[in-house]
């Protein structure tokens, strides 16, 4: 049990750097605003906002993952 809880600190502790997220969510912004094939900002729809933070959270908690993976 305690390598189970220690396995779930790590998938919920993202130790992405500033500028790693900011990177991220400018890239990832701009290609969901251009896949969708809108002219406005996502966050001027709340719907698509709240979509578009659960995508991006979902990503870099995968990417977090992965760099413990190769890490190890």
């Amino acid at each position: 049990m305690k390598g189970k809880n220690k396995m779930d600190n790590k998938k919920t502790d993202y130790p992405l750097t500033d500028s790693e997220f900011m990177d991220i969510d400018d890239k990832l912004y701009i290609l969901i605003q251009k896949t969708l094939g809108i002219k406005y900002n996502i966050n001027e729809d709340k719907n698509l906002f709240d979509w578009y933070c659960e995508v991006r959270s979902e990503l870099c908690e995968q990417i977090h993952n992965k760099k413990i993976e190769l890490n190890k």
